[in-house]
């Protein structure tokens, strides 16, 4: 047995960098050469793993892109795993698929390869790649030689001969399909075709989604988020040396440091750039921390957070926030009050907006009221309240068991009928809770509460709930909720605090017995 592989190209990557693609196979892992490029890197190369033992229909080929350096550590761009199920049924797979990011999500970046699968002599016959079957008038004789495939000429037939071809092989692999089905499914795969993708059941790792299921997928987008920190005011202490800190996501960069004062002055811009989906954008919290710095950094001292989600901004008039004073708390300390005030101008733009100037302020004075330009939304106070939010995980039924298939070679319990340990993840205004994992069950009881403070109102608009398989290769999302506070609350003068449930809510990510290849997630 071996498997060959051809790298064609990756397209659709950023900037302009030193790419490498790292491709393995049962622990042993070839390169490629390194190459500089911008959108596209043509690689065409080859590589093969030789004769040993007999190939599973659960093993895979994994391809990581990588962004080389020089200086700093190599950069994951994406990855895809490849399951060889289909190549062992058809001997050769032609892909086109993107790449997934670390949080398991669909990027913009697509690999094409060829994959060949080269059984041992006997066991499946000797197969060339100019191979292919075709039905004859009479159903009992197959011919498998087409002298023609190559010639120009022929060229006009090659897509009735790839439907015959696809329809033979579902003949052998499947039974009790109906010529209807078949018409189904070659109908379905027209559709998908016209889209500018393709995905049949024999090409792709994943099954064959329809044009209606396309469209609702979230779109990967650019997204910009510029924050200006201009000045502090009233900053708590004595003789501090403030800086302030700002976290958007997981990107994080800090001010200069100012010595001894308590109203110190930046005027300094930093800009966040995103390639994601809105949705998992706008869950993102913009924080910014202030600290009384000293010379080692652990001895460094809190002066006051302020926090507030992206989709807050985004909501405002021409999406954001122009010189206002975001006020600080701490929330170690819930009984204090204001510990200071930041200057700030907060923008997200998406690729193609321009920032528009048109609601800025004039320049502020010394003796500017602070309380009537607050970074928050209308009719928000500096000084909210806290409250504890609390979200009771309770029970869940009907979870995906996964096949066998690979978690059943890693966990070496092919006994096994149940392959996932789920657990939840909540997620509230850049906090995060877990409750325990429960193995092996679809059917998980956890009768557990995860707590979190924060100020009411919140400034964040969504609770995550999600459920994850803690797996061998990485946790991995089998469904996500999320609560929204405009659903679950009324902030009227008669209205209520956000209450929801007991009750049950329905999770939709990949079906019963799916695979973990499974594109719904």
């Amino acid at each position: 047995m071996s498997i060959t592989v051809n790298l064609k190209r990756i397209s659709n990557l950023p900037g302009r960098s030193d790419r490498k693609v790292e491709l393995t196979f049962r622990g042993f892992s070839h390169k490629t050469r390194v190459l500089q490029c911008e959108n596209v890197a043509v690689f065409n190369q080859h590589f093969r793993w030789p004769h040993y033992g007999n190939i599973m229909k659960d093993e895979v080929l994994c391809v990581s892109v990588y962004n080389m350096s020089k200086v700093f550590s190599n950069r994951l761009l994406g990855k895809l795993v490849v399951s060889l199920q289909h190549a062992v049924l058809t001997g050769r797979l032609l892909l086109r698929e993107p790449l997934t990011d670390v949080n398991y999500s669909l990027t913009e970046i697509y690999v094409e390869l060829e994959l060949v699968y080269n059984p041992l002599q006997g066991a499946a016959g000797g197969w060339d790649g100019q191979d292919f079957l075709k039905r004859q008038d009479s159903q009992s004789s197959l011919v498998i030689r087409n002298l023609g495939y190559d010639d120009p000429e022929s060229q006009s037939d090659a897509e009735a001969l790839e439907r015959e071809t696809r329809r033979i092989g579902r003949a052998l692999v499947r039974t009790g399909d109906t010529e209807e089905d078949d018409q189904d499914e070659d109908d379905e795969i027209t559709d998908i075709e016209a889209s500018n993708i393709t995905l049949t059941p024999l090409l792709s790792r994943s099954r064959p989604l329809s044009r209606h299921v396309l469209a609702t997928i979230p779109r990967v987008q650019s997204f910009q988020v510029n924050i200006n920190i201009l000045e502090a005011q009233k900053l708590v202490g004595v003789n501090i040396n403030p800086a302030v800190f700002i976290r958007v996501g997981n990107q994080k960069k800090h001010t200069s440091t100012q010595k001894s004062t308590n109203c110190p002055f930046y005027n300094e811009n930093f800009m966040f750039e995103f390639q994601e989906t809105a949705d998992i954008l706008f869950d993102q919290v913009i924080e910014m921390k202030v600290f009384h710095r000293r010379t080692l950094a652990f001895l460094m001292t809190h002066i006051g957070t302020f926090k507030i989600d992206i989709a807050t901004v985004y909501s405002q008039p021409d999406h954001g926030f122009f010189q206002k004073w975001a006020p600080l708390s701490d929330p170690g300390d819930t009984r204090a009050g204001v510990k200071g005030y930041v200057k700030a101008s907060l923008s997200v733009l998406m690729r193609g907006e321009a920032l528009t100037t048109s609601s800025l302020p004039p320049a502020s004075g010394v003796n500017q009221d602070i309380d009537k330009n607050l970074l928050l939304p209308k009719g928000l106070g500096a000084e909210r309240p806290w409250a504890r939010f609390t979200v009771g995980v309770y029970r869940a039924e009907g979870l995906p068991t996964m096949e066998a298939g690979i978690l059943a070679s890693l966990s070496k319990a092919s006994d096994r009928k149940v392959f996932i340990n789920p657990y939840v993840q909540v997620d509230f205004a850049g906090q995060q809770g877990e409750t325990s994992v429960v193995s092996s069950s679809s059917s998980p009881v956890w009768n557990e509460q995860i707590s979190f403070i924060e100020q009411f109102p919140p400034l964040a608009r969504r609770i995550r709930v999600q459920v994850l398989d803690d797996a061998a290769l990485g946790d991995v999302a089998l469904a996500t909720h999320f609560l929204d506070f405009e659903q679950i609350s009324d902030p009227t003068r008669n209205g209520f605090n956000a209450t929801f449930g007991p009750g049950w809510v329905n999770l939709y990510g990949s079906p019963q017995n799916s695979t973990l290849g499974d594109v719904h997630q």
